[in-house]
């Protein structure tokens, strides 16, 4: 008898008890009632070009419509850095970038030092990342008030703060 495979796995783990049965039917119960409408919504009745509001507005359309991608795309800027400066974008975007290496270097088990990797994530990343957002005059980086960041950057920001303090 075969003790590998998906069937064996879904065996083991979806459908071992009369429980976990009708819990995993439940659940696909729900896939299937959700699956649909989110498709139907985010591809196949969205507006994917929009030049305003009116274009994705379903009265004028007379017709259900989805997801405005046109909004969001001309939106797209202000949904990750906020009212942040346009010209001065490139901050946060290095900052991301730092951040990236910062984890990838911390999680990925093959790269070595992590002693090193542990100083630059908890110490000089935030440092850096600190004076790369707000703003260092002395290193020719203008100051960019807290209320001005906003989106994606702020959920970072805060993130990140939260994993560099809590940490013993």
């Amino acid at each position: 008898m075969r003790t590998s495979g998906i069937l064996h796995w879904a065996k083991e783990n979806l459908f071992s008890s009369v429980f976990n049965t009708i819990l995993t039917l439940l659940i696909l119960y729900g896939l299937f009632q959700i699956i649909p409408g989110m498709i139907d919504r985010l591809f196949i009745n969205a507006i994917w070009t929009a030049n305003s509001s009116k274009d994705c507005n379903p009265e004028v359309l007379g017709r259900s419509v989805g997801v405005c991608w046109g909004f969001v795309n001309a939106h797209w800027g202000y949904f990750i850095f906020g009212q942040y400066p346009e010209h001065l974008r490139w901050r946060p975007e290095l900052f991301f970038v730092l951040e990236a290496i910062g984890l990838v270097w911390l999680l990925a088990p093959s790269i070595p030092r992590k002693d090193w990797a542990m100083i630059y994530f908890f110490i000089v990343f935030p440092i850096v990342g600190f004076m790369l957002l707000h703003g260092a005059p002395s290193l020719g980086l203008p100051i960019v008030q807290t209320h001005f960041w906003g989106g994606f950057l702020v959920s970072i920001v805060i993130g990140t703060v939260g994993i560099v303090i809590s940490v013993p």
